[in-house]
């Protein structure tokens, strides 16, 4: 049904609801399990992200760390002081989150510059220097490529180019008037 798909639109700021059919058992977790679930819906779109919520969702219902990394995190109840003009996005809490925004957008635009510099050593995990150093030299986007979230199309493009690099050295290696003698 379309109109199916206009709800999932108007919604696709909203995480999922789990409740009881999440794997954790505790309020934590389950809230955890509904916002991985939404950020793993949306691949492409998650680079930068920020997680409002009343629960502190950096340490689960048992006390231990829950490895949500917390320039991703603004817990809106301060633990303790529960009083009223306290509560939810006070102006020191958007301040925080704003700033928090801001230094995931100007972290992410560094390591691109830094992987797409015809100088640079470095290159994402996902590719060997090698590889990242060929696709550099290919017509191929590496701004998106350098990105976790790189949508599987422009990854498979990529793998063709590697593929036909690869092929293209070996014959290169194998041909004797190419050696160098």
């Amino acid at each position: 049904d379309d109109d199916d798909d206009d709800d999932d639109d108007d919604d696709a700021w909203r995480t999922p609801v789990l409740g009881a059919r999440s794997s954790g058992g505790g309020r934590v977790e389950t809230r955890l399990a509904e916002i991985r679930s939404w950020l793993a819906s949306r691949p492409h779109r998650h680079a930068v992200y920020l997680i409002l919520d009343d629960l502190n969702l950096l340490f689960g219902d048992d006390g231990r760390g829950t490895n949500l990394p917390p320039d991703h995190f603004v817990h809106t109840v301060d633990e303790g002081d529960t009083a009223k003009e306290n509560v939810g996005l006070t102006t020191e809490r958007v301040r925080v989150a704003v700033e928090k925004v801001r230094k995931q957008i100007e972290g992410d635009r560094v390591r691109r510059e830094i992987l797409l510099s015809k100088d640079s050593a470095a290159h994402p995990p996902w590719y060997t220097a090698e590889e990242w150093n060929a696709l550099k030299e290919s017509d191929l986007p590496c701004d998106v490529l350098a990105k976790e979230t790189c949508p599987i199309v422009v990854k498979a493009a990529a793998s063709q180019y590697l593929r036909e690099y690869r092929i293209k050295k070996e014959k290169v290696k194998g041909c004797s008037l190419c050696a160098i003698q």
